[in-house]
């Protein structure tokens, strides 16, 4: 923000900028940056599968044109209006495969570390900045998302797109142009990404406590004009593209919300757990009591140097808690990614004020503590190099299926998997008929399936496939033990396919296959659960 305020202490005085512009620093920050545009490339190369919520998104954007895109999407989705556009035109110029609908959120994730280490050099010590760029390259989270059809990679782009920029004109004193510049640039931020409005606000709050700090009380008039801006820009897109999504059921039951206020024990150590798992998911790290001591110490050291760049960076997660605890913006994991940059920044800036603290004699501690945060991110990006990260691999079972498949096969989707299913039916030769969509089961009621499974008796071959996962890291799926003990019941199994958080198994259900199979023994109990490992 401002100059002077900037340059106090060691933050980032001219030494420290020569410094931080000199060998090893400067050649150190941009092989890091190398390093981090190959295992964003790397992942994108691997072409896994759409999982359950691109498929939800893509078909919107294959199928609809640019001024389709304007209207609600299928599968009650919500995207950026320009995110969209852009997938529309690289699909377009390269045609509806995973490599188009993946490109413009790898652009957006090789960007970003540009920016990470544009706005590092500014705002951290220099022995912080390649902490912060390698952390941010090897981000488990940030390098798989840079390679999904959803905008959360973009978020991240954004939000240091707007933390670079405020930077820029928070260098000398602020004026009203440069405020309403920023305003009319947040005007546009919003529709570029839904958590910008977070990043504005904190940037507004960081800027008036600048003019209060510099005496200037007029010009709080002017940052709350400029920053009107994107509100009523905010106003537009809420009722004409976001309040549809917003109260879809998926949305309002899909996710835990942060309780408020808090009101027992529970409550608030809901508050405790969440702030330890962000440095987890989304952020890639281990060790999450050393990350966050890093953190806190980055934190307090913005508080006493720099307090227009501290409200900048933690003022963003704070406001997203607010909306969570209004039910508008949900406190979950990938909805978080934009957050990463600014944990970083302060583990990273934390990170260096101990090093300085502990001296020569503390240099192997701090190596250890610079190794431990380090380990588990760093081996990992090197092992998803050799094995991609995928979810459910949709691709192999359907490619089973078909080159399995006999005349007169009938082809049973789970319910859940029917996205995945309906998205790739097409491409591997499976038409309307040849398939039946599930029941969508109440919870609870186990009757629901195997009432859906009695209709299929008499069939001589019949595919179960079941396309999900239930991890992030894509393992096999949970085997469907509930639902293969009841169809073992009913006849025979002769087949069986199990890929990457997907799987299919053919069953004879015939009259003759019945007789032989297992002895119905007593009925599985309603409250068993629908997948057992």
């Amino acid at each position: 923000m401002s100059e002077t305020h900037v340059n106090t202490g060691k933050a980032a005085g001219s030494s420290g900028d020569r410094a931080a512009r000199s060998f090893p620093f400067n050649r150190l920050n941009w092989i890091i940056i190398c390093i981090g545009v190959l295992l964003r490339v790397a992942q994108y190369a691997s072409n896994r599968s759409l999982w359950l919520d691109e498929t939800l998104l893509a078909p919107s954007i294959v199928s609809r044109s640019y001024a389709g895109l304007l209207r609600p999407l299928d599968n009650y989705q919500a995207a950026p209006i320009p995110f969209l556009m852009a997938e529309r035109f690289f699909v377009e110029t390269f045609g509806s495969n995973e490599y188009a609908l993946r490109l413009f959120p790898l652009v957006c994730g090789i960007a970003g570390l540009f920016l990470l280490y544009f706005v590092a050099k500014r705002v951290l010590r220099p022995e912080g900045v390649p902490v912060a760029l390698g952390l941010f390259a090897i981000s488990g989270p940030l390098i798989y998302f840079s390679s999904e059809l959803k905008q959360y990679s973009s978020d991240v782009a954004v939000t240091l797109g707007l933390y670079a920029v405020a930077i820029i004109l928070g260098k000398s004193s602020l004026s009203a142009r440069k405020l309403f510049l920023f305003g009319a640039l947040g005007a546009i931020a919003v529709w570029l990404s839904h958590p910008a409005v977070f990043v504005l606000a904190a940037v507004a709050v960081g800027w008036a406590h600048q003019c209060r700090r510099e005496k200037q009380n007029w010009k709080l008039l002017v940052v709350a004009l400029a920053f009107l801006l994107p509100v009523l820009s905010l106003t537009v897109e809420y009722f004409t593209v976001l309040r549809g999504p917003s109260q879809s059921p998926a949305l309002l039951t899909g996710y835990r919300w942060m309780p408020f206020p808090p009101k027992s024990i529970k409550d608030i150590y809901w508050f405790v757990w969440n702030f330890f798992c962000c440095f987890t998911n989304p952020g890639g790290l281990r060790f999450t009591g050393l990350a966050a001591f890093c953190f806190l110490v980055g934190v307090w050291t913005f508080l006493r140097e720099n307090r227009e760049n501290a409200y900048m960076f933690l003022l963003p997660g704070l406001f997203a808690l607010l909306a969570s605890g209004v039910h508008k913006y949900p406190f979950f994991e990938r909805l978080l990614l934009f957050l990463v940059p600014a944990m970083l920044l302060f583990l990273s800036q934390g990170a260096a004020v101990i090093k300085e603290r502990l001296g020569g004699r503390g240099s192997a501690i701090w190596g250890l503590m610079i190794t431990l945060i380090f380990l588990h991110p760093t081996f990992f990006a090197l092992w998803h190099v050799v094995q991609p990260r995928t979810r459910n691999e949709v691709k192999p079972v359907l490619s089973y299926v078909q080159q399995h498949r006999q005349p007169g096969d009938l082809i049973y989707v789970d319910y859940a998997s029917r996205p995945g299913f309906k998205y790739y039916a097409e491409r591997f030769g499976f038409s309307d008929k040849d398939y039946v969509i599930g029941v969508m089961a109440r919870p609870g009621h186990w009757e629901d399936y195997t009432n859906d499974f009695d209709k299929m008796r008499g069939s001589k071959r019949v595919w179960f496939v079941f396309l999900w996962a239930n991890n992030w890291g894509g393992q096999p799926a949970d085997e469907p033990g509930a639902w293969l003990y009841h169809l073992g019941l009913m006849g025979k199994r002769i087949d069986e396919f199990k890929g990457k958080g997907a799987s299919t198994y053919l069953f004879d259900l015939s009259e003759e296959a019945a007789r032989k199979a297992i002895p119905r023994g007593p009925e599985i109990p309603v409250e068993v659960p629908l997948y057992v490992d």
